[in-house]
């Protein structure tokens, strides 16, 4: 324990000398700084006199200051000369009442240019780190200010709580910071971000609204009281010393929560008043990217509606007219200047009249819309396209002088070259016509081929009852051939027109056309022609008909081997398997192509060469590459045909199988 100080050492000739010199008043001006200091005689070392800082510091009374040696109070203080002091400032103890040392800084201040009297200034070291906590409290105080203005700038919301969860927890030195947000699906408070130390408790990621109810205004809780809240019983449930929280948004519109929780020390001075102030910041951050989010929505929706705008006028097949309140061209689309054979510069500002001109002037019917926009403005009409050919027009007015954004009336002009539609209907006649033809056609063949029949048979009759050096022989060898001809041409015919049903199935395209290869090889080998088969796919299982597909290949290798032979060089057919360059998103396909060293399909056959009845042979029917095509094209394939002098390619798509139940598909048939 401390023992009390000696009596201090005092002279009753000091107070008599100092006392002219208005002690009481300067004693009265001391105690107006809260500063602990003396004032000194500097000569003879002693104490004048001192504020009530320094006595409540030192517990002593004004008695036993007064008169006091110096060297009593602060033992080992630097020596006073006539020009001054040793050393103006620096460290020393402080002798208490009690016998206490209180270690400290001082600081000398002199009264007049001789240095007789001198106030002595002292701070304990302890005040001294209150006053620098405090200094560097205020310092983090503005700094976390300027921080916190600054969130604002984030690149999102989420790093601007973030920043904002961050600075609250330095500023209340509390152990954990977080910030709950409504959410947007269920009515409940959900953990939008956090700040906390290390080994520091959760709190709940989720609140109800009733904690938000109970909690809506600014509110302290500590360990030992009751709780309000399930925060506040998670608080206490994980150990917490205190918990203040504070609503975040508007009064009777509040959004969310901002809570700082502290583990053992005691909550800062004014907290409530600091929490206040980060929630005003907070709820202007969450405000400011809600209305920017908002806005970007916005922003995009209207972008969308502009590419879609933009994409409906530049890809539509209709031509549309963007026109003023004086029937002036003001926007055109592509569709319209491909229908009417004028650039968009060139009609830009013109009238509509010098652009879509008719039987009678077109601003009569725009200005009956105008004046009627609930009246019909769809019309048949006729115009003239630039190069003077007319054609008829599916035409629409339609007014958005009443639409948010146009301050004048204007028209938008939709039409449509409906040529074409004429053009689909004759064709639609001359189709129903053909089918018509051909079911003729079929009847016609099934009624022949009797008749041809009877003939052949009997012409037969007629050869074994003819000697065999009879003339006549040769004449009924004749008949019977195009008895013959005339029969296969009504099995082609009747084949061509019947609808065939396929069983689809898994077929080994290679696995076939090995085998229908193998069965070709000594007519190969008679013709001098050389094959080859190449397959550059890992899976060559194709969905189709076995016996229609092998129809297909027969026919093309037979033509093959006709074109070849009718040069009588020989050659070499070469048939390639391989993956069909495919689209992402449609169903992978193998590609067959069948190539020949003939000598080529003519230029002018080409396009017509799947017709039917088109053929470059003498006794041919033309229906063998049609009836491929059908086949092919129920199989969902394609097949197309590539020719130069001195050979013929014949390439074929069809679909890879793919693991279903097979389903029969009729012929004809194609989606």
């Amino acid at each position: 324990m401390n023992q009390p100080a000696p009596p201090l050492r005092t002279s009753p000739f000091l107070l008599r000398t100092i006392n002219p010199l208005g002690l009481l008043e300067f004693n009265e001006l001391m105690a107006l700084t809260h500063e602990p200091l003396i004032l000194v005689d500097a000569g003879l070392r002693l104490i004048a006199g001192a504020n009530p800082d320094f006595y409540r510091l030192t517990s002593f009374t004004q008695r036993e200051i007064q008169g006091a040696n110096l060297d009593d109070l602060l033992p080992g203080f630097p020596a006073f000369t006539p020009n001054g002091i040793e050393q103006s400032q620096g460290d020393i103890t402080l002798l208490t009442r009690k016998g206490s040392a209180i270690p400290g800084s001082f600081r000398v201040q002199p009264l007049n240019a001789g240095w007789k009297s001198v106030v002595i200034f002292f701070t304990p070291f302890a005040v001294q780190q209150q006053q620098l906590a405090q200094k560097q409290g205020r310092t983090n105080f503005y700094k976390s200010m300027a921080e916190l203005s600054k969130i604002c700038a984030s690149s999102s919301l989420e790093e601007a709580l973030l920043k904002a969860a961050a600075i609250s927890q330095n500023l209340l030195n509390a152990g954990r910071v977080n910030i709950y947000h409504a959410s947007g699906q269920k009515p409940r408070l959900d953990l939008v971000t956090s700040s906390a130390g290390e080994d520091i408790p959760e709190l709940p990621d989720h609140l109800t609204s009733t904690d938000l109810v109970r909690l809506n205004e600014p509110a302290i809780w500590f360990s030992g009281r009751r709780v309000s809240s399930e925060l506040h019983r998670a608080a206490r449930v994980a150990g917490y010393h205190y918990l203040a929280s504070i609503p975040l948004g508007t009064p009777n519109a509040w959004s969310g929560l901002l809570v700082a929780a502290e583990m053992e020390k005691a909550p800062i001075d004014d907290i409530l008043e600091i929490l206040e102030i980060l929630a005003s910041h907070i709820t202007q951050a969450i405000e400011h990217f809600l209305s920017i989010h908002g806005m970007q929505q916005r922003i995009e929706a209207l972008e969308q509606e502009l590419i879609l705008s933009q994409a409906f006028s530049n890809y539509t097949e209709e031509g549309i007219i963007v026109l003023d309140a004086d029937f002036n061209i003001k926007n055109i689309n592509p569709a319209a200047e491909m229908i009417l054979g004028y650039a968009k510069n060139e009609v830009i500002n013109h009238p509509v009249e010098s652009v879509l001109i008719g039987a009678e002037p077109i601003s009569y019917f725009l200005k009956s819309v105008l004046d009627e926009p609930t009246s019909p403005s769809i019309r048949v009409l006729k115009f003239h396209q630039r190069n003077g050919s007319t054609f008829p027009a599916r035409f629409q007015a339609i007014p958005i002088q009443h639409q948010p954004g146009f301050t004048s009336p204007t028209l938008v002009l939709i039409f449509s070259d409906i040529s074409e539609n004429e053009q689909i209907k004759l064709q639609t006649q001359q189709l129903e016509q053909r089918a018509l033809l051909g079911e003729v056609t079929a009847i016609f063949a099934h009624e022949v081929r009797n008749p041809i029949n009877n003939i052949s048979l009997n012409v037969q009759s007629m050869m074994m009852m003819l000697p065999e050096e009879d003339p006549n022989h040769e004449t009924c060898e004749r008949m019977l051939n195009d008895c013959g001809r005339l029969s296969h041409l009504m099995d082609s015919i009747l084949f061509f027109s019947k609808n065939k049903e396929y069983r689809m199935e898994a077929v080994d395209i290679h696995a076939l056309l090995k085998r229908i290869l193998d069965r070709w090889r000594p007519k190969f080998t008679g013709a001098n022609i050389k094959h080859e088969l190449v397959n550059k796919s890992d899976n060559t299982r194709i969905s189709g008909d076995m016996r229609a597909l092998e129809q297909v290949f027969t026919n093309l290798i037979s033509n093959a081997v006709e074109a070849m032979s009718a040069v009588g060089n020989g050659g070499s057919i070469r048939v390639r398997i391989a993956p069909a360059a495919n689209k992402s998103d449609s169903t992978p396909q193998l590609e067959i192509s069948l190539t020949d060293d003939g000598p080529g399909v003519p230029e002018e056959i080409r396009p017509h060469l799947f017709e039917p009845f088109m053929t470059t042979k003498d006794h041919g029917t033309g229906l063998g590459l049609a009836i491929t095509k059908r086949i092919i094209t129920t199989h969902r394939g394609t097949i197309n045909l590539k020719s130069v002098p001195g050979g013929t390619s014949f390439i074929i798509t069809l679909p890879v199988y793919i693991d279903s139940q097979p389903q029969p598909v009729p012929d004809g048939e194609s989606s």
